[in-house]
Formats: C-alpha cells, sequence, structure tokens
C-alpha cells in the first residue's frame, strides 16, 4: 500500500485545503479521507503495480545506450546480430527487465520459442507491469495457437494502460488476424 499513498499524496493535499477552507472539523476531514481513499482503492489506483526501477535505465546508462543498439539490429531484421548483445546485457544485469523483453523478442523472431518464453517469463517476474514482455508474450501464445492465453494477456494490458497503448494495441491487432 505504499503505492497509494505516492499516488494519492497530491489529491489527498489538495482535498485536505479543500476542507480546511470549507470550514469543516478535523472529524469531517479524516472520515472524507478515508472515503476518499476507499474510492480510489476501489478504483485501482492504490492497487497499480509499482514502477521497478531496474525495468528501464536512464538514458545515458551504458546498457541502456547498448539496448538501443540492439532494437536498432532488431529494426533492421539482424537478429542474429542483436542476440549476442542482448544476451550480455542481461549478463551483465540479470535485474534489467527491459532487456530480457528485448532478449525474448529476439529469441522468437530466431524461432527459439521456449528460450523466449523464458526470457518473457523472467522479464515479468522482474517488472509484472512491463507492457512490451506481455505483449510479446501474447504474440507468443497466438503463435504456440495458445488463443486464450494471448487474450488473457491483452486483458493484462488493458489493465496496464486502461486508455490505450501501442503494446495492446499491437496484441489485439494479431488476435484479430489470428481469427
Amino acid at each position: 500500500m505504499r503505492w497509494a499513498g505516492v499516488a494519492l499524496a497530491a489529491p489527498v493535499s489538495v482535498l485536505r485545503l479543500l476542507l480546511d477552507q470549507a470550514g469543516f472539523g478535523k472529524l469531517a476531514r479524516m472520515r472524507t479521507l478515508i472515503l476518499a481513499l476507499a474510492i480510489a482503492t476501489v478504483a485501482g489506483v492504490a492497487g497499480a503495480v509499482p514502477p521497478n526501477p531496474n525495468a528501464s535505465r536512464p538514458p545515458n546508462d551504458p546498457l541502456a545506450r547498448e539496448l538501443v543498439q540492439v532494437e536498432a539490429d532488431i529494426k533492421r531484421g539482424d537478429f542474429a546480430a542483436a542476440l549476442p548483445k542482448v544476451e550480455r546485457i542481461t549478463a551483465l544485469d540479470s535485474d534489467f527487465a527491459d532487456a530480457w523483453a528485448v532478449q525474448g523478442f529476439t529469441l522468437r523472431r530466431l524461432g527459439r520459442r521456449d528460450e523466449a518464453y523464458t526470457a518473457y517469463r523472467r522479464a515479468l517476474a522482474l517488472d509484472p507491469g512491463n507492457r512490451p514482455a506481455t505483449a510479446y508474450l501474447g504474440e507468443l501464445f497466438l503463435e504456440s495457437r495458445d488463443i486464450e492465453g494471448a487474450r488473457a494477456l491483452a486483458e493484462r494490458l488493458k489493465e496496464l494502460c486502461p486508455y490505450g497503448c501501442p503494446e495492446a494495441q499491437a496484441l489485439n491487432q494479431a488476435i484479430a488476424a489470428y481469427r
């Protein structure tokens, strides 16, 4: 629940200020704040997946720069060149979730599905909210003819990005094309 406090700190402060200005007493303020927290919890704000500090790295980080180079290889379709580079990154930092997601994608594109599955699961174990790993695993499920598994991950992406995101859009398009 630590993240609920972080996510709600600013709205609660504003609510407290408004209640003070309106002349509400301490008990009325407490009741209103508790109600606001309860509503936020039910709405899912307090249950949001906290960010994982290992999921991403600052752009100037050496491993982040290497991952950008790997992604350039992938965009060129050179998965064979990308694989040893991303494997080096995950060997240097086994907690770098984004690198594990890219490694899984690379392995899948090379036809090494079992290893790709393991890499995606590692990324999601490190960062359950990793949208690329979630979408890529859904695509792997489609390739393995597991439409229900892909749909479940599409639902998970709806939770992770309720207002839409490229990963959810790509997986939903892949599911629609599968039919």
